[in-house]
């Protein structure tokens, strides 16, 4: 992030897929990176001083999509730049869990979400913001890859992070080495490592060394790599942080969807804040390890996390 004082009232642009994961018992919740990310940047800015939070995404014009904007408002969501589609239905995604406990995405294909525009709306939201969140799942169809492509492509905002999250089966090679070249701050995991390593021809090094080439090749001022359990480690400041993750008890119907998103919300709003770099990696691992002890992507983060970011 260039040296500069922090905006005191930030604005926060996040662009892709917003939708409704459907749980076990047919429940549907809010979902989508980029969405989830936003609500929790939200409940961050709101109790550190301020900020506003707006999603661009593309939404059917159907009850599904009335829905989900309503759900937008009620949790601070500006919702002026999402688009809605007639043709295209508000994306519904099915969830389930694997044998350890992780999260399993069936994403059908033709959502309004793969189709998002570089409108007009959405063009003076990200000319004007001071953090962006965009991500690939979004960009797997020729249209939303336009779109979205062409908004990041024109924004000034100081963070642009790229959240490599990938989703096996939707994987768009462009996307991916879009956002490199255009972030200022990267988040992914060991498994998007991976990828990345192989799709630009790093080599076969441990995971601090590939990244230090990440950041050196892509003038990466900051990276994020999440690794479940054993938390955040941050790269940051000419430095590698880490911390230990808060201790919790999930109740039975816990489950990880979203704790990245969270994670990536403390990133983003740490950022913004100027937290020095051990705070802020406390703030990642408090996010991330609250969301993944609670049921759904998007509970409302406490006090003890929100504080962090003070």
């Amino acid at each position: 992030m260039p040296d500069r004082p922090p905006p005191l009232a930030p604005h926060v642009v996040a662009i892709g897929e917003a939708l409704f994961d459907e749980v076990a018992g047919g429940r549907r919740v809010l979902g989508g990176s980029p969405l989830n990310f936003a609500i929790h940047v939200a409940r961050l800015l709101r109790a550190t001083g301020g900020g506003s939070t707006s999603l661009v995404t593309r939404v059917g014009r159907d009850a599904l999509g009335d829905r989900l904007i309503d759900e937008l408002v009620e949790r601070g969501i500006e919702t002026g730049a999402i688009q809605r589609d007639d043709q295209r239905p508000t994306g519904l995604v099915h969830v389930s869990t694997d044998a350890a406990g992780e999260p399993i995405f069936s994403i059908p294909e033709g959502a309004a979400w793969d189709a998002i525009e570089a409108s007009a709306d959405a063009g003076d939201l990200v000319g004007r913001c001071d953090a962006l969140h965009f991500s690939p799942l979004a960009q797997r169809a020729l249209p939303g890859r336009h779109g979205i492509q062409t908004l990041v492509h024109t924004a000034p905002a100081p963070v642009r992070l790229f959240d490599a999250n990938l989703r096996d089966g939707h994987v768009c090679p462009d996307a991916f080495l879009f956002g490199l070249q255009h972030a200022t701050a990267l988040k992914l995991n060991l498994h998007e490592l991976s990828y990345l390593a192989s799709l630009i021809g790093l080599p076969d090094l441990p995971a601090d060394d590939q990244i230090s080439l990440l950041r050196e090749r892509y003038c990466l001022s900051c990276v994020a790599l999440t690794r479940g359990e054993l938390g955040t480690v941050l790269y940051h400041e000419g430095g590698r942080f880490e911390g230990p993750t808060p201790a919790t008890t999930p109740p039975a119907d816990a489950d990880a969807v979203g704790a990245g998103d969270a994670c990536t919300a403390g990133l983003v709003v740490g950022l913004l804040r100027g937290l020095p770099a051990p705070r802020l990696v406390a703030l990642c691992n408090a996010a991330g390890a609250f969301v993944a002890s609670c049921p759904g992507a998007t509970p409302e983060l406490p006090d003890a996390v929100t504080d962090l970011a003070r």
